[in-house]
């Protein structure tokens, strides 16, 4: 995973090697496909969760918002592509999707992500960057990343 900022939005980045790559529905069940789920907390009290899967040339979807219009597929674009056997994950995040107008150097950002993996029989494993993203979700258990 590779994480950048600019005045306007956080980009991450995410490369998964799989030798079977079986993608998880562009909808609310994408998670149980090969995709990848986002969640972050910025102001410590507004939880979002994203998911990015391969299906239908790159889809997202929003599982929590503060935002309730925000649910939902996700309206920010998505790259996800197959080459091979690894699979690239790229979103730009504009502080605006976090209700942020602007972030400062140190802005803490609380992150965890989870990359399920589905050979074609269903979720047989998910490999995480932090807790607190699969079942219950906790921000306290999140990575910190530290903007500079």
């Amino acid at each position: 995973m590779r994480a950048a900022h600019d005045n306007r939005s956080l980009l991450l980045q995410v490369e998964v090697r799989d030798d079977i790559h079986h993608p998880g529905k562009p909808n609310t069940t994408m998670w149980q496909g090969d995709s990848i789920q986002i969640a972050c907390c910025v102001n410590g009290k507004d939880l979002i969760e994203i998911g990015l899967t391969t299906a239908g040339n790159g889809t997202g979807w929003c599982w929590l918002h503060p935002t309730p219009n925000q649910r939902g597929k996700l309206k920010i674009p998505v790259q996800a592509q197959r080459r091979g056997s690894v699979t690239s994950y790229h979103i730009r995040l504009p502080w605006t999707f976090f209700n942020l107008k602007k972030v400062t150097s140190g802005t803490i950002i609380r992150l965890a992500l989870a990359v399920n993996e589905n050979d074609g029989r269903g979720r047989v494993r998910v490999m995480k960057l932090g807790d607190g993203i699969t079942g219950v979700k906790d921000p306290e258990q999140f990575e910190c990343l530290r903007l500079e």
